[in-house]
């Protein structure tokens, strides 16, 4: 077989830093996941990033079919993979008003009370059931928190942000969601 009609393997690695949807990349980083049947979670999308979500669904869907696609998409829930090698790319893309709406954010969902803890113990393990379920998915409420764990870890990859900005927003949120623990 002629050598020009060999397929090679090599597949061009996307520079994700200078790629037109970085920032909004660098956004979703601090998300980590969502469902994209959850309207509590689309709102939150569509918060962080300040546009539509249909529009960021045009964009998302261009970015998951790259090769090296720092998206993923599996029953419905989207997640960012590897996504502290991502933030340390385009941390620096986050500004003090982005890590304000993070916090906002961040605060608002992860205060949400669990009304399953409105059934009787033994019944709360059919809590779905009774219809007693969060507004977001838990895809959205653990990719916050590891949000909040990258964003705390590696301060210094939001380099165009206030000095100090990243750990007083984890500090913020930690305390607002815990200034009225039960």
């Amino acid at each position: 077989m002629p050598e020009e009609f060999i397929a090679t393997e090599e597949n061009p690695r996307t520079d994700w830093a200078k790629h037109p949807d970085a920032t909004y990349l660098a956004f979703v980083a601090l998300i980590g996941a969502w469902y994209e049947k959850s309207n509590c979670d689309l709102e939150a999308i569509t918060q962080m990033l300040g546009i539509g979500y249909d529009a960021w669904l045009q964009k998302a869907r261009e970015i998951l079919h790259c090769p090296d696609s720092p998206l993923s998409l599996q029953n419905g829930i989207w997640k960012v993979v590897n996504r502290a090698a991502l933030w340390d790319l385009l941390g620096s893309r986050i500004l003090d008003q982005n890590l304000d709406t993070f916090r906002s954010l961040a605060a608002t969902v992860l205060k949400e009370t669990d009304p399953a803890f409105e059934l009787p113990t033994q019944e709360r393990y059919a809590a779905s059931i009774h219809g007693k379920v969060l507004e977001c998915s838990s895809a959205l409420r653990k990719g916050i928190a590891e949000g909040l764990a990258i964003l705390g870890s590696q301060p210094d990859s939001c380099s165009n942000c206030s000095q100090g900005k990243a750990e007083t927003t984890c500090v913020l949120v930690i305390r607002e969601i815990l200034s009225d623990a039960d």
